[in-house]
Parts: structure tokens; C-alpha cells; sequence
């Protein structure tokens, strides 16, 4: 399955909430006649007794694509990869997302992405060119980006993608947050020590206007020097 074959296949992922944008994802597939053995498979949402399942299933009939819309359920997430890598592209549809985790996941297995302009997906589109992010909201538009995607997967490659979210591995990830946590602590030690602001011993209670003896206030002022706090 995926990459070139005659039956492409396009991965969802996601809670079945309205701002996943699955009406118009729905909408779009149905647009896609001359993409006739395109195949959508859902990951996500509850049983099919949860109102929220019964109303997609319902209109994927109504559109007359419920042969070609196939609902996975709940997939844990060690088991992910096998599925994205299984899809020829990844669709996100949504009017909102905070990060755009499913995103950034499909690029890391080099699957393409046709997304709206959520999240890091925007940003990373437009610097690496992993897919296509369509600035419409429209099903059409979305049903434009996911035919482009579909016909030019081999002008892409999956290194190339991987390569676009090179920068989110966790060593890197790791390390910026190691830095915003040193630079944080740099600004708090700035601000307040317990030397000079409440004479350094917390059963004096405060005392901001002295200074133990022999420490002047450049000495308390140090990130390193808090012996006048013992």
C-alpha cells in the first residue's frame, strides 16, 4: 500500500470534533471523481454508537464516497507509523490546530501533507515544500491540493520531507528547552535573591534593606555567590 500504487490511499487522524474539518474533507473526496479508486482512511473518534461517528457515517453515504471512506477507530499510537506509511499523502483539514502534531508525524515517515494553514504546518510548508497547504477553505480547494499532492509524489521524496522537520528531533528539542530554562533562571537570579532582599534567612523574615556583613550588594547580585544566603 501508498506511494505509487493503483488504489492511492489518503490518512486522517484525528478527534471527531468539527474543528477537524472532516465535513469539508468529506465534501472534497466527493469532488474527486476523476480520482475514482482514491481511498480515505480515518483514524480516530469512537465507537459507532458515539452521535459524532453515526453523523460522518451518515454523510459519507450521502455523498455517495462510503466505499471509499474507511473507518479505522482508535489506533494507539506505537502502532501510527505502520499507517502512515501506508498512505500515499496526509490530509489536515482543520479550521484550528494549537501545534499540528499529526502533521509534524506525517512528515517525520515522509509522507507528504495537504493541509489548511494550521499550526507548524503552515510555517513548514512554506520553507520546505512538503506537501501543500491550501489558503481556501473550501472543499474544492482542498479537493485541489490533495489531486496536485496525488500526481506529484515522486517530484517530492520521502528524504526530502523527512528533511523538512529535521530540526523537531529530540536532541535539538532537548536542548532549546534546556536553553529557555537557563535563560529563565539567568533573569530570575536577576530579579530576586534572598540575600539582599530578605537578609538571606528565611526565620528573619523579610528585611529588605540590609545586608549581611562583609557581602556588599554587587556580591549578592552573582548567580554564583549565595553564601551570604546560608
Amino acid at each position: 500500500m501508498g506511494q505509487g500504487q493503483e488504489e492511492p490511499i489518503i490518512l486522517f487522524i484525528g478527534r471527531f470534533d468539527p474543528l477537524k474539518g472532516l465535513n469539508r474533507l468529506f465534501e472534497a473526496v466527493a469532488q474527486l471523481k476523476d480520482l475514482g479508486r482514491l481511498r480515505l482512511m480515518v483514524i480516530g473518534g469512537d465507537e459507532n454508537g458515539d452521535p459524532r461517528s453515526r453523523h460522518l457515517r451518515q454523510m459519507a453515504s450521502d455523498l455517495g464516497i462510503d466505499r471509499r471512506v474507511d473507518f479505522i477507530g482508535r489506533i494507539d499510537h506505537e502502532h501510527l507509523p505502520a499507517y502512515y506509511g501506508a498512505a500515499d499523502a496526509v490530509v489536515i483539514p482543520s479550521y484550528y490546530e494549537s501545534f499540528g502534531l499529526v502533521g509534524l508525524e506525517a512528515l517525520a515517515c515522509g509522507r507528504p501533507v495537504v493541509s489548511t494553514p494550521v499550526g507548524v504546518i503552515a510555517d513548514l510548508a512554506e520553507r520546505n515544500n512538503p506537501g501543500v497547504v491550501m489558503t481556501q477553505f473550501s472543499p474544492a480547494s482542498f479537493a485541489r491540493g490533495i489531486e496536485f499532492t496525488l500526481g506529484n509524489l515522486s517530484s517530492m521524496g520521502a528524504e526530502r520531507i523527512r528533511a523538512a522537520v529535521s530540526k523537531y528531533n529530540w536532541p535539538i528539542v532537548a536542548e532549546a528547552v534546556q536553553g529557555e530554562y537557563q535563560k529563565l533562571f539567568v533573569e530570575e537570579s536577576k530579579a530576586f535573591h534572598p540575600c539582599c532582599c530578605s537578609g538571606g534567612r528565611p526565620e528573619d523574615g523579610p528585611w529588605p534593606n540590609r545586608h549581611h556583613a562583609g557581602h556588599s550588594t554587587a556580591a549578592c547580585h552573582t548567580v554564583a555567590d549565595h553564601s551570604c544566603c546560608i
